[in-house]
C-alpha cells in the first residue's frame, strides 16, 4: 500500500508535520520510516487514505470562518423563529439567578 506513497526526506517530513494539516479532515500529521531513509507523512485520523496536505494557516482561517458564518446562521435562525431564545423575556437578575449568581 505505501510503496505508490510519496516519501519526503526526515527535515521536509518533519517540517510538514509541523506546519501542515490533513487536507481532509484537518488533523494533525505524523511521519513514519519509509525506504532509503525517507519517510512517510500520513494523518492521524486517516492514516494511508491520505489525500493531500493543507498548511496549519488555512485550516485554522476557515475554522475562524465558519465560526462566524455558524453564529450568524445562529441569530438569523432566532430571528426567524427556528431557534427558541430560553431567555427571551427574562431579566438579568433571573437569567443571573439560573446560573447560579
Amino acid at each position: 500500500m505505501e510503496n505508490n506513497s510519496e516519501t519526503f526526506e526526515l527535515l521536509e517530513a518533519q517540517r510538514m508535520v509541523r506546519d501542515y494539516v490533513c487536507s481532509t479532515c484537518w488533523d494533525g500529521l505524523y511521519y513514519a520510516p519509509g525506504p532509503e531513509r525517507r519517510y512517510y507523512v500520513r494523518c492521524v485520523t486517516c492514516r494511508h487514505d491520505t489525500v493531500g496536505f493543507v498548511t496549519k494557516h488555512y485550516a485554522n482561517n476557515c475554522r475562524l470562518k465558519s465560526r462566524g458564518e455558524a453564529a450568524e446562521v445562529k441569530e438569523m435562525l432566532k430571528e426567524a423563529g427556528v431557534i427558541n431564545n430560553p431567555h427571551k423575556g427574562k431579566t438579568i437578575e433571573e437569567i443571573n439567578k439560573e446560573l447560579g449568581f
